[in-house]
């Protein structure tokens, strides 16, 4: 079923675009509608008090696993079945959301996020076991450590950078709720003017042995 909706997806994507041979992509843990509303509280919290940042809109909140890039669409179903392998026998697990930070640092932020906490050895053996998968498929293994987080925005061009340290000071942040990860999405980012735009080509349910 899931290989006809890809198939379905590409076809339409080849249908407008003839001459793209390649897609963005990347792979994602979404958030609950529930901790999304509660984010956006936050956010809209920041949104009076913080200028020049371009905010990541409450349905394009995610926690990145891993940015693939101009992916061939041939490799679409081979990235597809790799991500099944690479989560294969974990099951669903909590993570929460709590504190707020900044790179490349809370003193001076760029991008402004959302600390990862909860389950981080069962996240940790999602994203060691995609890594693995994706580096059998050519993919380079990522040199840096993994640093999970939920963007919130990101510093407008020409704007100063972010002082978070009055926020990550503050408890509004510390705590703001759990949410139960059913499985990894396979993901396709669309760069337009008004921002990007975020379809799901995939979704990979975890599923204990």
């Amino acid at each position: 079923m899931i290989e006809k909706v890809i198939d379905e997806l590409l076809q339409k994507q080849n249908q407008v675009r003839c001459k793209q041979v390649s897609i963005r992509t990347f792979i994602a843990i979404k958030l609950s509608s529930e901790l999304q509303r509660v984010v956006l509280q936050r956010q809209n919290q920041l949104m009076q008090e913080i200028n020049g940042v371009k905010w990541v809109e409450a349905e394009n909140l995610h926690l990145t696993l891993k940015f693939l890039g101009d992916t061939d669409e041939n490799a679409v179903k081979r990235v597809w079945t790799a991500l099944n392998d690479g989560v294969e026998g974990i099951s669903p697990f909590s993570l929460v959301a709590e504190g707020i930070g900044g790179f490349p640092n809370s003193n001076r932020a760029r991008v402004l996020w959302l600390g990862v906490g909860g389950n981080l050895n069962e996240l940790n053996r999602v994203y060691d076991g995609i890594e693995t998968a994706l580096v059998n498929l050519g993919w380079p293994r990522e040199k840096a450590r993994f640093h999970p987080h939920i963007t919130l925005g990101r510093v407008r061009n020409g704007a100063l950078p972010v002082d978070l340290r009055p926020w990550v000071e503050g408890q509004e942040f510390k705590r703001m709720g759990s949410w139960l990860v059913k499985g990894v999405s396979f993901m396709q980012s669309e760069l337009t003017r008004r921002g990007p735009i975020y379809t799901t080509l995939a979704e990979i349910l975890l599923r204990p042995n």
